[in-house]
């Protein structure tokens, strides 16, 4: 019995691990999307500016 406990104690040791690794990918994602969203912004505004000229 001690042995099955230590066992999931270890399996969820792990996954609390890859939980967090996760989330950490998760963030790191987000913000590289608001960078891109603003960077495109940008690009269009600046395709715009030269429509007009």
């Amino acid at each position: 019995m001690r042995d099955l406990s230590a066992s999931e104690k270890q399996e969820h040791s792990k996954l609390q691990k890859v939980m967090e690794k996760k989330c950490n990918d998760l963030e790191s994602l987000r913000q590289q999307r608001e960078k891109l969203l603003e960077e495109m912004t940008q690009a269009e505004k600046t395709i715009d500016e030269l429509k007009e000229q």
